[in-house]
């Protein structure tokens, strides 16, 4: 059963709710220019905030 629900949840960027931050959006974390451009290569669906955000 937890590998089916392992397989529905891969890619849908759901997180249980013990390991969401206060605001209920995930932890938030600080990355520079270089760690930004990474990510967006290699995870596409993360949601990247800006400073200004």
């Amino acid at each position: 059963m937890a590998q089916e629900a392992e397989r529905l949840l891969t890619g849908s960027g759901w997180m249980p709710e013990p390991l969401r931050g206060a605001d209920g959006g995930g932890d938030a974390l600080e990355a520079d220019d270089e760690q930004v451009d990474e990510i967006e290569q290699t995870r596409p669906e993360a949601t990247i905030l800006t400073a200004a955000e």
